[in-house]
């Protein structure tokens, strides 16, 4: 996918900034790497190889739980990720500075664990309509 981004970036002249997001919840319907797949793919990942890219940090979406622990762990583990993503040399220091993480639900609670970008869309416009 990454790849495909950076060749339709260059196509027009673009470097588009890019989240990568990791598969935290415990829930089979949310997207993304694992944890261990991320630490990985950061390992081989070389930047100049898709000069259309630029990441500029991870998202992730927690699981759909009123559970507060299993929440708050999911948001501590996505915020120890983004410092070792920082931490690496991987990418120029000051690069990675965005951790999208946190809905209306659950937004302080992210807030708190390190989200820079969070989703309250149902708070500004109600439930989605099911169907």
């Amino acid at each position: 996918m990454i790849a495909e981004i950076s060749k339709q970036a260059v196509k027009h002249n673009r470097v588009i900034q890019v989240l990568i997001q990791i598969h935290v919840a415990q829930e089979d319907t949310k997207a993304g790497m694992s944890p261990e797949a991320y630490k990985l793919w950061l390992q081989t990942f070389v930047p100049e190889d898709y000069p259309g890219v630029e990441v500029v940090g991870l998202m992730t979406l927690a699981s759909f739980t009123d559970d507060e622990v299993q929440i708050r762990s999911e948001f501590e583990l996505m915020q120890a990720l983004l410092e070792a993503t920082k931490a690496s040399e991987v990418f120029p220091k000051g690069q990675i500075q965005v951790l999208s993480m946190g809905m209306s639900g659950d937004y302080p609670m992210a807030i708190d664990c390190g989200a820079t970008h969070i989703r309250v869309g149902s708070s500004i416009f109600g439930s989605r309509k099911q169907g």
